[in-house]
């Protein structure tokens, strides 16, 4: 019996000890599970954290400027939202943000916000954009106030169209364009036009292969000193029309890699700028070319324009072409081919520092307009128009005026004798 009794109680224990190994189990496998649903907390949370770091490091590489304003700039943001040809695009893309300077306080801003505006202090706008742009065209158009620019953050992977983009930014003086991406840009028209504060420009990571239109790109950028496209790829540009037009203060233009074979129109490319001294055009190719008009007018400082490897067989226009080149001394035009050319009206006017002159390449059967021609081509020595026909020219006036009584006029074309005596 007694043994029996013990028995009992062993194998009892042993089934408490079972048990109670059982539930130890049990609960170690619970605090696994805890341990486990604690790590995937963490780790969830810390996902949602990089999740937010990440959103906003997106948001932050969509924003596009911040504008300090007073009351009366309010027109010049509501202009940044209200350009006619991609509002609803910029409308959809962006969130603007408006911040009190005094309370450091951040309010979100409808589009119709032009009344909540009431006081004249200064206010810091925050455009920021959520969404890629198409079009960039007239963005900044007109934000006459607007001094910086920072765009190294802003995604311009799909933008098409810069037509005007910082047009009008008279006050502008610093932009910062070092990463941004025009690849599928094919409008650069007014790109810069008018930004005549700006006196640096760095494009060295511009990508031009795909871009049309650079009319008035650099319209009027007159205190710019330097200016480096040698990384420009001109491939496929048909309009360079006033391209560097007014930039007055402009000492060094790098463009000697220019490829123009599809360039249509250079007229007033280099208009007005008066501060160049040299300008290498050695790579130019103008064999599409139809107006150089006004394209040198006013290269006051150019002492040599070296146009030997230009052909001009479809320019119809030459009107003021080198007019009030003051300083120039050397002219190489002797492959000019000038069968199509109608209009050389005041062509050479001003270019009171040139002392030969000859022209004995031209032909002028198609020319309507040769009026101030030569007029103030006050040291000229000898002028050589032997082969000019001017059957067909309607207006002659000034055309000699203020030459020297002594220059060596070599011309057998009856108009032009008979013009000369009448001065």
């Amino acid at each position: 019996m007694g043994i029996c009794c013990k028995s009992l109680k062993k194998e009892d224990k042993d089934i408490n000890l079972s048990n109670r190994l059982k539930k130890e189990g049990k609960n170690n496998e619970e605090k696994k599970d805890d341990i486990e649903k604690s790590t995937e907390g963490i780790k969830k949370e810390n996902n949602n954290q990089e999740n937010l770091k990440e959103e906003k490091k997106q948001k932050e590489d969509y924003i596009l400027a911040s504008f300090l304003i007073k009351k009366q700039d309010i027109g010049e943001i509501i202009q940044i939202l209200n350009c006619n040809e991609n509002e609803e695009e910029i409308k959809n893309a962006c969130e603007l943000y408006i911040i009190d300077n005094k309370t450091n306080k951040s309010d979100k801003l409808e589009f119709n916000f032009r009344n909540q505006f009431q006081k004249a202090d200064n206010y810091e706008i925050k455009l920021l954009f959520i969404k890629p742009l198409s079009n960039a065209c007239s963005l900044f158009y007109s934000c006459s106030t607007l001094k910086k620019l920072n765009l190294s953050n802003f995604n311009m992977n799909y933008i098409t169209n810069m037509n005007s983009m910082f047009s009008g930014c008279t006050s502008l003086e610093e932009i910062d364009l070092s990463n941004v991406i025009t690849n599928s840009v094919t409008n650069m028209n007014n790109l810069f036009n008018d930004c005549s504060s700006l006196k640096e420009l760095n494009l060295i990571n511009f990508n031009t292969r795909n871009v049309i239109d650079m009319n008035s790109m650099f319209n009027n950028c007159s205190s710019l000193n330097f200016l480096d496209l040698s990384n420009f790829n001109t491939e496929k540009v048909e309009d360079m029309s006033s391209m560097f037009s007014d930039c007055l203060a402009l000492i060094s233009l790098e463009i000697s890699h220019f490829n123009t074979q599809n360039v249509k129109d250079m007229s007033s490319m280099f208009y007005k700028c008066s501060s160049l001294t040299k300008l290498d055009l050695k790579s130019f190719n103008t064999q599409k070319v139809t107006s150089m008009k006004n394209m040198f007018y006013k290269c006051s400082s150019l002492d040599k324009i070296d146009l030997s490897n230009f052909t001009t067989n479809n320019v119809s226009d030459m009107k003021l072409m080198f007019s009030d080149c003051s300083s120039l001394n050397i002219l190489v035009i002797k492959s000019f081919n000038t069968e199509k050319v109608t209009d050389m009206g005041s062509m050479f006017s001003n270019c009171s520092n040139l002392k030969k002159l000859d022209l004995s390449n031209f032909k002028t059967e198609k020319v309507k307009f040769m009026n101030g021609m030569f007029s103030g081509c006050s040291n000229l020595d000898e002028l050589n128009l032997s082969n000019f026909i001017c059957d067909n020219v309607s207006d002659m006036r000034n055309m000699f005026v203020n030459l020297k009584n002594d220059c060596k006029l070599i011309c057998e074309d009856s108009k032009i004798k008979q013009e000369m005596e009448n001065i």
